[in-house]
């Protein structure tokens, strides 16, 4: 499975956050009506309930925040076919320098973000 993070509309439902010990850490989102209601990081057979708030922006940010650091703790490689999304958060998020960074595609986007960033003071 490489897609980093699933939005489902409906609550929680435990087919959706079924992994294997070998499927990559990922995101999974759980909405109705706009508004979250359940998030989970799952993967490598297990999972993690993220506590949800009335902000979606804090429920999001605080899964997504988890699953890095689910990267991090149990020191598993980013995934090949989302390895560059991983690397802008990584970058943009947690302010760590990316390894690869001098590729064109992580140039080209990372100036692009950092412009969007700027302009909207979200440094």
């Amino acid at each position: 499975m490489y897609i980093t993070i699933f939005s489902i509309q409906g609550l929680a439902d435990s087919e959706q956050l079924k992994s294997g010990v070998k499927d990559a850490p990922r995101l999974v989102v759980f909405h109705t009506d706009g508004k979250i209601v359940d998030v989970y990081v799952v993967g490598k057979g297990a999972g993690i309930r993220v506590h949800v708030t009335d902000d979606n922006a804090a429920s999001f940010s605080q899964g997504l925040l988890i699953m890095l650091a689910v990267y991090y703790v149990f020191d598993i490689d980013y995934p090949n076919e989302y390895k560059m999304t991983m690397s802008l958060l990584d970058v943009f998020v947690m302010g760590n320098k990316y390894p690869c960074e001098s590729s064109r595609g992580h140039k080209f986007v990372s100036r692009k973000l950092k412009k969007i960033m700027e302009a909207q003071d979200c440094s």
